[in-house]
C-alpha cells in the first residue's frame, strides 16, 4: 500500500508480523489518518480512549501517513527530525491506548522501527 511519506510515496506491506525483544509478535498494517482538530507541536490530547501526542503542529483536515501497531497503537509511519542511527528514530506522531502500560509502548516503537527499516528494503 503506497503511503505518503515526506515527498515519496513508499510502499508498505497491506500486513506484517514483528517479532519484539520481549518475544511477543506485534501486527502491524499502514493506515491514514484525517485529523478532525488543530494540534499544536507537543500537545499530548485525549480522544476516545487515546493518548495523542505530535512533535510537529498538524491542521483539521490534514492527512498522517501512519501504522497501526497491535489493537492499542497508532503511529506515524514517518519519523521526527533529528534521530542520527534507525535505533534513535521515533515516531512525530502517537496514539497509545490510555492504559497502555511503558513496557507495551516500548516495545510498539520498537516494532514500528523494525518494521519501517525494513520498509524499501
Amino acid at each position: 500500500m503506497p503511503l505518503l511519506i515526506g515527498t515519496n510515496n513508499v510502499k508498505y506491506p497491506i500486513w506484517g508480523l514483528v517479532k519484539c525483544s520481549d518475544g511477543n509478535f506485534k501486527s502491524i498494517f499502514p493506515v491514514v489518518l484525517k485529523v478532525n482538530v488543530d494540534i499544536k507541536a507537543g500537545d499530548v490530547i485525549h480522544s476516545d480512549g487515546y493518548e495523542i501526542e505530535v512533535k510537529r503542529s498538524v491542521k483539521a483536515g490534514d492527512s498522517i501517513s501512519a501504522v497501526r501497531v497491535g489493537p492499542t497503537s497508532v503511529l506515524s509511519a514517518e519519523a521526527d527530525e533529528g534521530a542520527k542511527k534507525s535505533s534513535e528514530a521515533k515516531p512525530w506522531f502517537t496514539a497509545f491506548k490510555e492504559d497502555t502500560t511503558a513496557n507495551d509502548r516500548s516495545t510498539t516503537i520498537e516494532a514500528w522501527r523494525i518494521e519501517k527499516d525494513h520498509v524499501g528494503q
